[in-house]
């Protein structure tokens, strides 16, 4: 059976850019992830005129102490146009805050000198965040989001992901660190095959990922579900024929509709509706997207197929 990095080397391969639009092909890499499980991130790209947008959430499972950092390892050559930083989760003597940095360095634990967050591998550095006293973490069951802005000189693709937990308890090291994958900028674009792009001024986006980060310490998520992406579930929007039916309360009418008004013999039943207001909307639940239909309304009722 294939690697997962196997997998995640070929998921970065499919990435094209082309006049400034991002294309990603997601490989399935399906797992079941735990609902207790440290943390969880979900992950949100968007392009756009040239510039990539990438949201993080980070949802606290079961980390009592709370989130306290977060690290998406990119390559050296990102660049960053804009970012957010989130509020602190709590400021009660108004310091707690948060931070946003570009490090090529281990975050270091000042209490007893062992890394928070190891260094970034070479050629690469870690995007962040990192919540200064302890009012500004994120408890156990909250949820808070990262983003940012790059050119498109660097692509969406998957990355290397930390998170730390602010753990006093565990005096002298305050910090434990978390470790899995997510999707952020990751492959340079001219290195990419070349391919049919869209629009420069098109909006992509690319599917929302779910991914877990794991420790070695006792936790209901396993090593393997920090190697796993999985999509999540996607809005359907489609657009509906709305008909009108005016008329007399408590009177029934039909809704009739046709593909063709050549073919007079081709009127079909939809719907009967027994008014209650002297005007109602109903909703073919056809999508308009199909084929055209006309309607009419006929005294009812009438045989529905």
């Amino acid at each position: 059976m294939k690697s997962i990095s196997e997998s995640c080397r070929k998921l970065n391969s499919k990435l094209v850019d082309l006049n400034g639009t991002l294309l990603l092909t997601i490989c399935p890499l399906f797992a079941v992830i735990s609902a207790r499980a440290g943390y969880i991130v979900d992950s949100h790209v968007e392009t756009t005129s040239g510039t990539n947008y990438y949201t993080w959430t980070v949802h606290n499972e079961d980390q009592s102490w709370g989130l306290d950092g977060l690290a998406i390892e990119v390559p050296v050559e990102t660049r960053i146009l804009a970012h957010t930083i989130p509020p602190p989760y709590s400021n009660p003597d108004r310091t707690a805050h948060w931070i946003m940095q570009e490090r090529h360095d281990a975050e270091i634990d000042a209490h007893d000198g062992r890394p928070a967050i190891r260094a970034p591998r070479p050629g690469m550095k870690w995007l962040l965040w990192w919540g200064n006293e302890s009012p500004s973490v994120y408890p156990a069951g909250t949820s808070v989001s990262f983003s940012v802005a790059t050119d498109s000189s660097v692509g969406p693709g998957v990355v290397n992901a930390s998170a730390a937990t602010y753990t006093p308890q565990n005096n002298p090291h305050w910090y434990l660190s978390w470790h899995g994958q997510t999707i952020g900028p990751s492959i340079t674009t001219s290195d990419a095959s070349p391919g049919k792009g869209a629009d420069r001024d098109s909006i992509v986006s690319l599917p929302d990922m779910r991914s877990t980060l794991v420790t070695n310490l006792q936790t209901s998520a396993t090593s393997q579900e920090a190697n796993n992406l999985t999509p999540l579930p996607a809005p359907s929007v489609a657009m509906h024929a709305a008909i009108t039916v005016e008329g007399e309360v408590g009177r029934t009418y039909a809704i009739q509709y046709n593909s063709n008004l050549k073919n007079l013999t081709g009127w079909r039943g939809l719907a009967n509706v027994i008014l209650t207001t002297p005007k109602q909307i109903c909703y073919d639940p056809r999508p308009g997207s199909n084929p055209q239909r006309f309607y009419r309304i006929v005294p009812g009722p009438i045989p529905i197929p």
